[in-house]
């Protein structure tokens, strides 16, 4: 049995695809790659998953969902600048930008909630074939 082809490969980097946002350019993975739940595991207890989660200030579940971005969905950009600047790629700097930038982090999470979805509705089809 071949288990990427059964349930998918633990790479994100193999599932993203580039996404283009105002002259620059984003690769993303699409959502709940087991990459991303493998940082679920690592970052939630049993106790968040069964609903303490809702006492945990804004800010770190902000925090906490960043780092598991960057760690399975937001694997690179080209194009991003601060003023003249450009930004290059870094773990720790794209996961102040989804901190700090609201909409795009939205924005990060509408392009990997699409791509799920199409692959969830793919899945889908090809059972019924």
């Amino acid at each position: 049995m071949d288990f990427n082809k059964k349930y998918g490969s633990t790479d994100p980097k193999k599932l993203a695809k580039w996404f283009e946002l105002d002259g620059a350019e984003f690769f993303i993975a699409p959502a709940n790659n087991i990459a991303f739940k493998k940082a679920a595991l690592k970052h939630f207890t049993v106790s968040d998953v069964e609903g303490a989660i809702n006492n945990r200030p804004a800010h770190e579940l902000i925090d906490i969902e960043s780092e598991m971005k960057v760690e399975s969905i937001l694997l690179d950009w080209k194009g991003v600048k601060d003023g003249d600047v450009e930004v290059p790629y870094d773990k720790p700097t794209a996961k102040q930008y989804l901190i700090d930038y609201e909409e795009f982090r939205l924005w990060v999470d509408d392009q990997s909630q699409k791509m799920a979805k199409a692959k969830n509705e793919q899945n889908t089809a090809l059972k019924k074939s």
